[in-house]
């Protein structure tokens, strides 16, 4: 008998030491066993029991006296206010107090209070501040955010580097006591200081430590912690699987089923799981469609690397460095470079019904190789007849028109500049002009001390041919920017190469190299490369134009103009989030009020012997079930809206005349209608846990219930 009890734990050991390996097997099995049982029983059973049916307390008056009516309306804010401020007070040392004896054990309330005070600033330290860069860096010797953490392998590499600190500290000051601690008071005291030292060292560690790309020994760490705890709790929840085989009892699923289906207020709740989200989806995607075709279309506009300098006088010795980009070993992540110059002007052209009119706009002119800007960019793809006729289009090389003795340079203007084009309610664009129609163009040159080279007569004006026109779907860029040829506009700055007065040689100049790297190429390690190389090669020259220049991604150049619609977009979902947290409140209130009424029925099962975690897991699995329905609906509503979005505002604009979207305003033709599935994930598994966490109160009052009061008062 005695070897048969051996031989029985023995399996068990083994089988809980197996158990992170066929426990989730085990948890499937028994969810599907769940959902069968529930379906046969709404099928079945329900369908034939629907065919074949068969003290208040009084509050007591008390007598109130005239004469004190000016103290109570003259009193009335003052009293609020000490309330109020008393509250918090109360709520404060309560808070302290708790956090205080959850990480010391400390029963004494003064000192728990204390060490509540102290576990509070050590989070703010290792979790808030170490993310929003609100930290003493005089300490670790530094004024302000070391300048090192930035390009390194990432836009800002110090969040992924301090991750692994946040993970190291919530294993060691919320996990550690959490499970290991939660009954040794002696122990947590002892342990407190040691646990919260050990995570702002981890903290300094990584603030002080020289990391030319990102390190995660800490997040590695604090994951794999972790994963050992994850692992040795599967282990003990096998052991009581095995040992305890009907702990997960199929009467909880019928339960939560019976006990709520004739509350079918609960549908409410599964009404607004459904529409907020839905509305989180829909906000998401547009929203998140804004980013992507904006940082998609800025990214096409220029290379992947910019080398900017001074934006008014440029940098000089431009080309010998596009040269040693072509030379090993940046020949193997350098696909293509050119050179761009920019500057202020005027554009002025003459209306075609009008002689004696002209559209007079100020423009961004930039002067472009147009063969490098094309290699480097997604500029070809912006151009009118350059995609059907790309022999039409040359800036390059002076032009003749047929009835004209002038040869004339191109230019190319943005399709929304001026009143060149118009645009229509449907978004097609009506241009007023032809091909190789006259312009005029005035800039500004200025010398290399950044003044203008005649004052008497600042502009300098050439006549130009409209060769093309660029629509990169911009608005910004499309409505200010015209493009010359790169050496003509070179020429009228007097950025050239030129003789001066003293018989010195001023170099070109020039104001922008963009850069192409190869597929494959990290960008931020071509970056650092392009970086070094650019410092050697400013080293040989004696020259402070070069020492403002400095390389840079496409994403940190353009990062004002990205970050803007990042925000809107961050903004609306924090708006639409706050208020999708009244889902959590309706749960709560529909499923307090479920928990009232089936009073008697709580006590029934209790008194056949169901445990506290099994009456509380009722509810919860109801709530589960409703958050998942209730968000695989929503997001099915939402994605079939997302992808007719279009389609739905072309009908409101047939039957009721609302166009919500104005092609003429917008830069995009369309509302973006993408759906990105990991944002569809996210959004499914917080509506799970939003309806989990709003029936949690609830839950836990039923489970608290004791059955021969809940019974007695039935």
């Amino acid at each position: 008998m005695k070897n048969n009890n051996d031989d029985k734990k023995f399996n068990h050991y083994i089988s809980a030491f197996l158990g992170p390996i066929w426990l989730p097997v085990y948890w499937i099995a028994q969810l599907i066993m769940g959902i069968v049982s529930v379906c046969y029983y709404l099928t079945i059973e329900r369908t034939r029991n629907v065919l074949f049916p068969s003290n208040r307390k009084t509050i007591s008056k008390g007598k109130f006296h005239w004469y004190l009516l000016p103290v109570i309306f003259i009193g009335l804010l003052p009293a609020l206010a000490i309330q109020l401020a008393v509250g918090f007070a109360k709520f404060l040392i309560h808070w302290h107090a708790m956090l205080g004896y959850w990480q010391s054990g400390l029963k004494n309330k003064p000192l728990a209070i204390l060490v509540g005070i102290l576990t509070e600033v050590v989070f703010i330290v290792v979790f808030i501040g170490s993310f929003y860069h609100n930290l003493p860096w005089w300490l670790m010797g530094h004024a302000q955010v070391p300048q090192r953490w930035y390009h390194a392998d990432g836009v800002d590499p110090i969040r992924h580097l301090l991750t692994g600190v946040v993970v190291f500290g919530a294993f060691v000051l919320v996990l550690f006591p959490t499970i290991f601690l939660r009954k040794q008071a002696l122990m947590q005291a002892i342990l407190f200081p040691v646990r919260s030292i050990a995570a702002c060292y981890v903290l300094y560690a990584t603030l002080i430590a020289y990391e030319p790309a990102v390190n995660h020994r800490w997040l590695v760490v604090g994951t794999s912690l972790f994963a050992v705890v994850i692992l040795i709790g599967l282990m003990i929840l096998a052991y009581r699987t095995v040992k305890h085989r009907s702990a997960m009892r199929q009467f909880v699923w019928f339960s939560s089923i019976r006990l709520l289906e004739k509350k079918r207020i609960a549908l409410f709740s599964l009404g607004a799981v459904t529409l907020c989200t839905m509305m989180l989806l829909i906000i998401v995607s547009v929203m998140g469609g804004f980013v992507e075709q904006v940082r998609e279309k800025t990214h096409g506009l220029m290379g992947d690397i910019i080398i900017e300098g001074d934006p008014a006088r440029g940098f000089p010795y431009y080309q010998g460095f596009m040269d040693e980009l072509k030379k090993p070993p940046f020949d193997k992540i350098v696909e293509a470079s050119t050179p761009v110059i920019y500057t202020a002007g005027l554009f002025r052209v003459r209306k075609p019904y009008n002689p004696d009119a002209f559209w007079t706009s100020g423009v961004r002119v930039q002067g472009i190789d147009l063969k490098g800007k094309i290699a480097v960019s997604k500029f070809g793809d912006s151009l009118h007849y350059y995609k059907r006729h790309p022999q039409s289009v040359m800036l390059d090389v002076p032009i003749r028109t047929q009835g004209s003795k002038e040869h004339l340079y191109g230019l190319i203007y943005g399709l929304d500049v001026g009143r060149l084009a118009y645009r229509d309610a449907d978004g097609n664009y009506h241009r007023s002009i032809p091909q190789y129609w006259p312009c005029t163009l005035s800039v500004f040159p200025l010398t290399i001390k950044g003044t203008f080279a005649d004052v008497s007569v600042p502009a300098v004006t050439q006549k130009f041919y409209i060769v093309d026109d660029s629509r990169t779907g911009v608005y910004d860029i499309d409505s200010t920017s015209v493009y010359v040829d790169f050496k003509v506009l070179q020429k009228l700055l007097l950025m050239d190469k030129q003789k001066l007065a003293d018989g010195k040689i001023q170099p070109a100049r020039v104001h922008q190299i963009q850069i192409k790297l190869k597929p494959g190429v990290r960008l931020y390690h071509a970056l650092y490369l392009i970086k070094m190389a650019w410092i050697n090669y400013c080293m040989q020259y004696n020259d402070p134009l070069l020492s403002d220049a400095y390389p840079s991604t496409w994403e940190e150049y353009n990062a004002g103009f990205i970050s803007a619609v990042e925000n809107e977009k961050r903004l609306m979902i924090i708006l639409f989030s706050i208020v999708s947290i009244v889902v959590v409140f309706l749960i709560l209130v529909i499923f307090y009020m479920i928990v009232v009424e089936k009073t008697k029925d709580i006590g029934i099962l209790k008194s056949v012997g169901a445990s506290k975690a099994q009456i509380a897991a009722i509810f919860l699995t109801y709530a589960g079930v409703i958050g998942f329905v209730g968000s695989i609906l929503g997001t099915i509503i939402g994605w079939y809206f997302v992808k007719n979005i279009n389609q739905i505002q072309d009908w409101l604009v047939r039957v009721f005349g609302w166009r919500i979207w104005n092609r003429e305003v917008y830069a995009f033709d369309k509302v973006p209608n993408t759906i990105d599935s990991h944002d569809a994930i996210v959004i499914i598994c917080a509506a799970i846990i939003a309806s989990i966490i709003g029936a949690i109160i609830p839950a836990i009052r039923a489970a608290k219930m004791n059955p021969v009061e809940a019974l007695r008062y039935e």
